[in-house]
């Protein structure tokens, strides 16, 4: 792998086509200028690499997890009630629903009746692909235990600093920690060349 040549910065210089050198090696101020200029379509960006961001990881990630929620229930122990018989209507119930407005019963069967529409399969490849990317392209074991935690965090619908606080992590380190796994997952999926499927 060729080294790109660099301004007084450390950062790559634009305007050459050469692939830039790895990722191990760089530190995270040079990982993340490499990042916004992948991210800008810079000039030493071959022709053929695809337009990734870090936001779109993000959501990647993201919507992923809430598949898999959405696919296999809620994280956690189940709530309490699950267990009760069906309501058996006295007749009053069932002369007060007769007497209630369209309005009423629209409010009253939206809460009842929510419906969990099953993941397609390209859905579900998308997410696969997603949950594969910390393993596949993020080397640095800190970086991808923070980038777990936070992945956590989204699932367990608990914010990310509560997260890093009960872990002994400083907020700090942990949010550069998941944000280097992010760079080092942009910067992975441009130089393999994956292309960015619609979710």
């Amino acid at each position: 792998m060729k080294n790109v040549p660099q301004n007084g910065n450390g950062v790559p210089e634009s305007g050459k086509h050469v692939q830039p050198r790895s990722p191990a090696e760089m530190s995270f101020n040079e990982l993340v200028a490499t990042v916004e200029m992948i991210e800008a379509n810079s000039a030493w960006r071959p022709d053929w690499a695809p337009s990734w961001s870090r936001e779109i990881v993000f959501d990647r990630i993201e919507a992923a997890i809430k598949l898999v929620q959405r696919a296999t229930g809620r994280v956690g122990p189940k709530g309490y009630g699950s267990a009760m018989p069906a309501y058996l209507y006295s007749q009053l119930d069932l002369w007060y629903q007769q007497t209630q407005t369209d309005e009423e019963r629209e409010k009253g069967d939206f809460a009842r009746n929510r419906v969990v529409r099953p993941a397609t399969t390209h859905e579900i490849a998308l997410a696969e692909e997603a949950l594969e990317w910390p393993k596949r392209y993020v080397g640095d074991e800190n970086a991808r235990a923070a980038l777990h935690l936070w992945m956590l965090s989204c699932a367990v619908r608990v914010p990310f600093k509560k997260v890093l606080h009960r872990r002994g992590i400083a907020q700090r380190t942990g949010i550069h920690r998941r944000d280097r796994a992010i760079a080092l997952i942009v910067y992975g999926l441009v130089i393999d060349g994956v292309e960015v499927r619609e979710q």
